[in-house]
């Protein structure tokens, strides 16, 4: 019996999802599924990415950056 309420516990926590919106009302639903991370409309709220010329390899590689891939002139708009 342990082990059915145990898998079932973990099979329900599976399906657990979480939206953010940053700067809106509490309580309201994001309105995109696809989205984990939203600002609310009409503000100056964000985040700012750094951008590199180059992209790292090998041993300059650090798990969990986010960085803009600028290579071209006009990928960093």
């Amino acid at each position: 019996m342990k082990k059915v309420i145990f898998t079932l516990s973990i099979a329900s926590f599976s399906f657990a999802n979480a939206q953010v919106i940053i700067g809106d009302a509490v309580g309201t639903a994001a309105n995109k599924t696809s989205v984990l991370l939203e600002f609310a409309a009409n503000q100056n709220k964000g985040i700012i990415v750094p951008y590199v010329r180059t992209l790292p390899t090998g041993n300059a590689l650090v798990g969990g950056s986010i960085i803009l891939d600028a290579t071209t002139a006009t990928a960093a708009r």
